[in-house]
């Protein structure tokens, strides 16, 4: 009853159905390069597959009903993330998983006390699980100095980092799946002015940077001007580094832990590539989305809405979905599933969230547009873990399950409505976290008729995509926004654009930083966002900002300006999100 429900909920006109299911040319383009299998034409064909991979770790006497639902929702607007797109169902060697973590130990070979492995043993299996389609983060702060480790010795952060930029071109070389890595490094470790400035001497094609920086660091800042204190001697030129070439990126690394549903069991030093999934040792984190534009009613009138009931019933089916992943899965190292099983981690965020507000009549960048956003979120939040709870009862709670700990403030969880918290205490939660919001900007295009990546704002009306072809080629497709697709379907022969049309040109950045503040508190992990800088802004401005991101209580920032250095590399870097 539920997926027939959502069927008839969800395609309302034979209008909606055309957008998803006459995609432009370039949204055909990338899923067939991406994502579809041989005898797969259309994207509905790639959801049965899915479908019914979700569905077979389900009882046999529940499959055909689960296969049904979870078609139904994907239908609907779930959409899962690209690594179970395009192995899902299939007998490829690749993982269904986005996110990992890698641990390394300051050591050339072999594992340390706590059996964390050596750089060279670390490297191996970071290509293993490039090699199968995960993109790698790793803390490299407890590698040694160069000034200690010597030149030659290739144990210190940065001859680490270039090794990791080696082994991702010769994965690329091969064909494969474009590396995604992230190299993270504490503010106070001695190499730290040198990676800060590492890109500016090298083009780092498949590694990207971040500085983990903890309160105390931001609190001798002090709060208006810069001063003579060490803090501020690395601070300048992070801002430098940041502001010319879009990297480091900056991870308030205390608000991690303090948010971190397990923070008094475990102590999170690194993340994803694209930020959203901040994890352990070996840690995993499969991903999926929900296309907030399906689930709204009425666009561009005055009684334009969100179906709130629906999007709850999306979120209770996608948690499903996302937990049988983990079940579903090859992984790249034993570690990893190990680490996965303990926890049950899964990532549900949502896409198209900038087209879904336009389509309400609602602006980006003011305070009802946040407010329309944050009740989104909190609707998928609250439908996530009541979902988790029901898995919780049919199939028990995740190993490391302690009520008081993990509903204990200032954790997520802590922040659930009491109905809620009152089931867990009762039934126990199959996942530690449930909520991440990824980048999505390969599966928005390739399976929703390009909607605004993640929480992305729209980037402009009309762009370019470059694809390189199987044979070599390179062909260049017009992208339409989707919003405005169908905003020009009700006005035929009109070129305005919608009344609450904004986009990346014209956002300034506090406005993006507002509404990732105005969602963090609904998502247990991560949010993958890319703050827009403008032409005319300056060092000063992006002081100002990464300073109101921590005082905000973000996990992270990092910048873009479209004039920094390396401009193509960041462009390539910003295409390559999920």
């Amino acid at each position: 009853m539920a997926s027939q429900r959502l069927i008839r909920m969800n395609y309302t006109s034979p209008r909606d159905r055309f957008f998803t299911d006459h995609p432009q040319p370039v949204c055909d383009d990338i899923r067939r390069l991406r994502y579809a299998q041989a005898n797969e034409q259309t994207a509905d064909d790639i959801r049965k597959r899915l479908a019914g991979a979700f569905a077979s770790v389900e009882p046999a006497s529940h499959r055909s009903r689960r296969q049904h639902e979870f078609l139904s929702a994907m239908r609907c607007g779930f959409i899962p993330g690209g690594r179970i797109h395009a192995a899902a169902g299939t007998s490829m060697a690749a993982t269904l998983i986005n996110c990992f973590v890698q641990p390394m130990a300051p050591q050339r070979r072999g594992r340390d006390a706590r059996g964390k492995p050596g750089v060279e043993e670390a490297l191996r299996e970071m290509a293993s699980t490039l090699q199968m389609g995960g993109g790698v983060g790793v803390n490299l702060s407890d590698l040694p100095a160069r000034s200690i480790a010597g030149y030659t010795s290739g144990l210190d952060p940065v001859s680490v980092i270039l090794k990791m930029e080696a082994n991702g071109r010769r994965l690329a070389s091969t064909g494969a799946r474009r590396a995604a890595q992230m190299a993270l490094l504490d503010i106070d470790h001695p190499d730290i002015h040198t990676v800060i400035d590492l890109k500016r001497h090298h083009r780092l094609q498949t590694v990207t940077l971040s500085v983990c920086i903890p309160d105390e660091f931001m609190q001798a800042l002090g709060s208006d001007s810069y001063g003579p204190d060490a803090a501020t001697h690395l601070w300048a030129p992070l801002l430098q580094a940041a502001f010319d070439t879009g990297n480091p990126g900056v991870v308030f690394i205390d608000q991690v832990n303090r948010d971190n549903n397990l923070g008094d069991i475990e102590h999170l030093r690194a993340c994803n590539p694209c930020g959203e999934q901040y994890l352990p040792d070996y840690g995993a984190c499969d991903l999926g989305s929900i296309n907030l534009t399906r689930l709204v009613r009425r666009p561009f009138t005055r009684a334009a809405r969100v179906d709130l009931v629906a999007l709850g019933q999306l979120a209770r089916i996608a948690v499903r979905a996302l937990d049988n992943v983990i079940e579903l899965t090859r992984w790249p190292l034993e570690q990893q599933a190990r680490e996965a099983r303990l926890t049950r981690r899964i990532g549900l965020g949502v896409t198209g969230l900038a087209d879904a507000l336009i389509m309400l009549g609602l602006r980006y960048d003011r305070q009802t547009g946040r407010h329309a956003a944050a009740a989104m979120l909190r609707t998928i939040r609250n439908a996530a873990y009541c979902s988790s709870v029901q898995l919780a009862i049919e199939r028990g709670a995740f190993p490391l399950f302690e009520a008081p700990r993990l509903l204990s403030p200032p954790h997520a969880a802590s922040r659930l409505p009491g109905f809620i918290t009152r089931r867990i205490e009762k039934y126990g939660l199959r996942n530690s976290h449930l909520l991440a919001i990824a980048p999505a900007g390969t599966i928005s295009l390739a399976m929703a008729d390009n909607v605004s990546s993640g929480i992305e704002p729209v980037f402009a009306p009309q762009t370019l995509r470059r694809i390189a072809m199987p044979d070599g080629s390179v062909i260049m497709r017009p992208v339409d926004d989707h919003a405005l697709r169908r905003f020009r379907a009700l006005r035929p022969g009109s070129t305005a654009l919608p009344e609450a049309w904004c986009d990346a040109s014209t956002l300034r950045a506090m406005d993006h930083l507002r509404m990732v503040a105005a969602l963090q508190p609904f998502v247990d992990a991560g949010i993958s966002k890319t703050v827009h800088l403008q032409e005319t802004a300056s060092v000063q401005d992006l002081d100002r900002l990464l300073r109101s991101a921590w005082r905000s209580g973000l996990k992270g920032v990092s910048v873009f300006r479209a004039s920094a250095l390396h401009r193509d590399v960041l462009c390539d870097a910003r295409g390559s999100a999920r």
